[in-house]
């Protein structure tokens, strides 16, 4: 080409030229790499960081971009700024190399052998991300053997999210941490504090008297006061009234007439427990959660002649009889029952011949029943979960037809309010929740045609999914949830019972439902046992005594106790948190 033709060729194509855009995409990617070779070569260094006797060339902008601690080091008016040297005390050398490492190829290898060293190390530094690394591998690495020193660690350099993984790990795995070194190498200060939480896992208040007694044997310089500290953290009525007369003779508490004078207290205590009844005696002193069995409660039901009784029994496993509890108010019947926070509540239903909108509450420790805002549709027929710390009702029917609104209760607010309405209003559902949704599954879409489906409602976004993958062909049975899975309680035989996987939407073979055929039954999930148990209800038009446990991993039903009267209870069954353990059984 000529040269008037290449001057012409500028020209002409300026105007596109100007808009060419270059990018090299592997630039950034080596400009770590780069850097990281610079260092190693020290070219362009503009910092040292002296640890020990090794010093470390730095360019200090690689640095202050992944440590808030550098970036103020560089960005204020501070020595270290001026003269490029920087002096750390108290790092391991060997600790210091691997984040500066990290800080050039974004790459750190921790282990169990300088995870400690590096958590503490990244966070006085505050490499952040670090941090965060290193918290997840401690966490995932807790046992019985270290929980207890990273709970202290993690408390002397607040790092609250570690220190709560390691508080609910130690707490829950109590019986085996109270037998390891650390446990004996508390200050007794640290004991009483960890001894003092409800969340304690013990299956009996005895196991944590003896651990101090260890404590105790390992720790022999203890004074009259701190021993005193430590018994009262043991929730000492709770103790076998035997084990605890024995201590009003050990030489340790004799000596000291305060803690004597506690030991006599605990025995009043117990024996104020004895004699008011074990649901009174709570209100001194409540037992730790997890030495309370989960019991089954059947509220109310039906006689043979369909009239309703008032009766509220609990299934005691250790007595193995069923035991009363406070009776229900006055005489409903086609309500929905349903626990949160250890408290049953009673919801609609029908009073005589009029449709009900009340709600009584029946509250476990105090042994009474009292009466809540009521609903704002009365219904019968309907059901209710919990989600969160509320109560969802769906379902039912009223004077005037079917109820299609969707009502949700707040204990602490003590109110009712109207979330959604069913897709296809239903009555005589079963109710089900899993996470943040409700399932209202079958019922009946006119008074003799079964919907076929599953209604799944999302609490937090409001919407329904209908769910056709389970069949429903029956009417009046219960679905529970229990692992993970839901149990639908719908037929009789050997594939009586579906299960329901609603994580991956998804049936699992049937299973076999009950030993005795029966129909309109109460039923529950005993959620720590992973059993299932189904009471009462009808066959060949007769009430049922009978009860029956099933175990999805044994795959087999069993008889239990039976109940002390024949009933129809369905819809009645539900699960409370009872102690049944020393001073009363």
């Amino acid at each position: 080409m000529e040269r008037g033709q290449r001057s012409s060729f500028r020209a002409e194509n300026k105007q596109q030229m100007m808009n060419v855009r270059f990018q090299d995409t592997s630039q950034s990617a080596e400009i770590l790499p780069n850097l990281n070779k610079m260092r190693k070569q020290g070219q362009l260094t503009d910092t040292t960081v002296h640890v020990g006797s090794q010093s470390f060339p730095c360019h200090r902008a690689i640095l202050a971009c992944c440590s808030e601690y550098f970036l103020a080091m560089f960005s204020n008016d501070l020595r270290e700024s001026d003269d490029g040297q920087v002096y750390l005390d108290k790092i391991d050398p060997d600790i210091m190399e691997l984040l500066i490492e990290y800080a050039y190829t974004s790459i750190i290898i921790i282990d169990t052998a300088n995870a400690q060293a590096l958590l503490e190390a990244s966070s006085r530094l505050q490499f952040e991300k670090v941090v965060g690394a290193c918290c997840q591998f401690i966490e995932k690495n807790l046992d019985p053997s270290n929980c207890l020193g990273v709970l202290m660690f993690a408390d002397q350099h607040s790092l609250s999210g570690l220190y709560q993984a390691a508080l609910a790990y130690s707490l829950d795995r109590f019986e085996d941490v109270c037998k390891q070194e650390e446990f004996l190498q508390l200050k007794s200060n640290q004991l009483a504090e960890y001894l003092s939480h409800d969340a304690l896992n013990v299956s009996k208040e005895e196991m944590v008297y003896h651990s101090v007694a260890q404590w105790m044997e390992s720790n022999k310089d203890l004074d009259s006061s701190e021993l005193r500290k430590l018994l009262s953290c043991v929730r000492l009525h709770y103790l076998t009234p035997k084990l605890l007369k024995s201590l009003t003779e050990n030489p340790d508490i004799t000596e000291n007439l305060k803690t004597l004078t506690l030991v006599h207290q605990s025995l009043e205590t117990q024996k104020k427990l004895q004699s008011e009844g074990q649901t009174q005696g709570l209100i001194y002193s409540r037992p730790r959660l997890s030495t309370m069995a989960e019991v089954m409660v059947v509220v109310g039901g039906y006689r043979d002649d369909h009239s309703c009784v008032t009766d509220v029994r609990f299934l005691n496993p250790l007595l193995k009889k069923w035991e009363t509890l406070t009776s229900i108010p006055q005489p409903v019947s086609e309500f929905s029952v349903t626990r949160l926070d250890n408290c049953i509540y009673i919801i609609g239903g029908k009073l005589k011949a009029s449709f009900s909108e009340l709600v009584y509450c029946y509250d476990v420790e105090k042994n009474r029943w009292c009466t809540m805002s009521g609903l704002n549709f009365t219904r019968q027929h309907h059901g209710s979960a919990v989600i969160g710390d509320q109560i969802f009702v769906a379902g039912g029917e009223q004077r005037l037809g079917f109820v299609s609104e969707v009502e949700s209760f707040s204990p602490c607010r003590n109110e009712w309010q109207t979330v959604t309405k069913l897709p296809e209003p239903v009555t005589s559902p079963a109710i089900a929740s899993h996470q943040q949704k409700l399932f209202v599954v079958g019922g009946l879409a006119t008074q003799a045609t079964t919907y076929r489906h599953i209604q799944c409602l999302d609490t937090v976004t409001t919407q329904w999914t209908i769910i056709e993958t389970v069949p429903i062909t029956s009417r009046h049975f219960p679905a529970l949830m229990l692992n993970g899975y839901m149990y639908i309680l719908g037929g009789c035989g050997r594939n009586g019972m579906q299960v329901y996987d609603p994580d991956t939407d998804t049936c699992l073979p049937s299973m076999t439902m009950c030993n005795t055929e029966r129909h309109l039954f109460a039923a529950v999930a005993l959620q720590r046992q992973g059993v299932i148990l189904v009471a009462g209800g009808m066959r060949n038009y007769e009430a049922l005594t009978s009860v029956e446990a099933f175990s999805p991993v044994a795959t087999y039903w069993s008889n239990v106790v039976d109940m002390p009267r024949a009933l129809r209870v369905h819809g009645c069954g539900v699960t409370i948190h009872r102690y049944l353990g020393p001073p009363f059984y």
